[in-house]
């Protein structure tokens, strides 16, 4: 993501011969180059990753899009029977995802059907699906007030789409600090 986030900055690093290699992860990346004392190598990564493992941040702003961002989600097993969030009143969002047949109006049906429960999305993103031409995967986030409601419309458009999965129901904005430790976060625009 990185990479995509950067790529006007990184196709100008190619046109200067530097090769770009893809990690699974911008701080370990940091990390690696700090511990082997690497020199001629660098990492895309946050400030915070160049504070910690003691690196000099050689260019900042790169990213392609000013206004981009990138979220990090904090993931701990689900404490229900069921395998899901054990509702104890906090949640008041969620991400789910679902794919849909390729018919007119089939994400338009979800749509409605969420907002007569009153569900209030805060962003939709749509990916194709490898192997099935015209077909997508929606990744939804809902905001909601009840969670009857939102449990109601789950139910409702769970017919109307395929493979319908909560990823997760916590709290909007939550920041779960535990013991005053402090949790790293990091990202290419440091936002």
């Amino acid at each position: 993501m990185a990479i995509q986030q950067c790529n006007i900055f990184l196709e100008e690093m190619r046109r200067k011969g530097v090769r770009v290699v893809e990690t699974v992860d911008t701080a370990l990346s940091a990390r690696l180059i700090s511990e082997r004392k690497q020199k001629g190598i660098a990492a895309i990564a946050g400030s915070r990753a160049a504070d910690i493992y003691g690196l000099a941040i050689l260019k900042q702003e790169i990213e392609a899009d000013r206004e981009n961002f990138t979220r990090f989600l904090l993931v701990s097993a689900a404490n229900g029977t069921d395998g899901t969030h054990v509702q104890d009143g906090t949640c008041d969002k969620a991400i789910v995802c679902f794919s849909l047949p390729h018919r007119i109006g089939s994400l338009s049906q979800v749509l409605s059907i969420l907002a007569y429960y009153q569900i209030s999305l805060t962003k939709i993103q749509s990916l194709p699906i490898v192997g099935k031409p015209w077909e997508y995967q929606f990744h939804i986030d809902l905001v909601y007030t009840d969670y009857k409601r939102y449990r109601l419309a789950l139910d409702a458009i769970g017919p109307l789409t395929e493979g319908l999965e909560i990823m997760g129901e916590y709290r909007q904005g939550h920041m779960p600090w535990a013991n005053g430790n402090e949790i790293l976060i990091n990202d290419a625009a440091d936002r």
